[in-house]
């Protein structure tokens, strides 16, 4: 706001400039004020500073207390219960595990203190220990999305940049999974029975069917059809809840009993 008076001491026209900045979110107003300016344009010149300072002010007046840690709190609680995002519940919370283990350094600092360089040095210290490039990016998408929330949650301002959304990987060439070729399973199954393993019969079921552990933990013989020859595949097994759940793909299918697997 922009108002003229008349000076007593000058005996002329000056003029006053007041701003008053309020938070969107709560978070408090910041205001300023200046006085004896001599033109209306170098009036409006001042308001537009002082309306810059304010709203400077204001967003790290907003931002400040926002730790790492408490970001990672709040996303966490997010996750685990808003039932709209598009993730099973193991995926939540190996989210969040993962940020929390491998981003623990950032624990004491403001989220809006976290620059690129920070970034780097973590992914650089992450390649270091081993972790794949795969799992980087998993790690990289996790906090990109908790800056996302904090963002429409209002924790930190909307200018907040996020120091993974520039960052970028190196890169390398894919790797290609190592699996058995026909010669060497039938050498594994050979040797196997030879020394009567303890293990045979699970290796070779999984060989043969082409079942996911999960699946063969959770098998029983309800789900085994001699007379058709076909196993009916309808559950598997969760290790970390112990519990039996549905198969990873979210339904079930049948696969066939060869002579070899009878």
């Amino acid at each position: 706001m922009i108002q003229s008076y008349f000076d007593q001491e000058t005996g002329e026209t000056r003029f006053a400039v007041y701003v008053n900045v309020r938070s969107s979110n709560g978070g408090g107003r910041v205001q300023k004020r200046k006085n004896s300016l001599k033109t209306q344009s170098e009036a409006q010149r001042v308001e537009t500073q002082l309306t810059k300072q304010c709203q400077r002010e204001l967003w790290q007046r907003e931002n400040v207390g926002q730790s790492w840690k408490n970001v990672v709190d709040r996303f966490e609680s997010h996750l685990l219960n808003t039932k709209t995002e598009n993730l099973n519940e193991t995926t939540r919370t190996d989210y969040v595990a993962s940020i929390r283990k491998h981003c623990k350094q950032w624990e004491s600092k403001f989220v809006t203190d976290i620059s690129l360089a920070d970034a780097q040095d973590l992914f650089d210290e992450l390649t270091r220990k081993g972790i794949s490039i795969g799992h980087q990016k998993i790690i990289k998408n996790v906090v990109i999305r908790m800056y996302e929330f904090a963002i429409k949650g209002r924790l930190i301002g909307p200018m907040t940049i996020c120091p993974m959304t520039s960052f970028k990987f190196p890169k390398v060439e894919d790797k290609i999974p190592e699996i058995l070729n026909l010669s060497q399973i039938r050498k594994l199954l050979l040797e196997a029975k030879k020394l009567k393993h303890p293990w045979y019969p699970v290796w070779a079921t999984a060989l043969l069917t082409g079942m996911r552990n999960g699946e063969l933990y959770a098998l029983t013989w309800n789900d085994v059809n001699f007379e058709d020859k076909l196993i009916h595949v309808t559950k598997s097994y969760d290790t970390r809840k112990k519990r039996i759940k549905s198969t990873k793909a979210g339904y079930w299918r049948y696969v066939t009993i060869s002579p070899e697997l009878e």
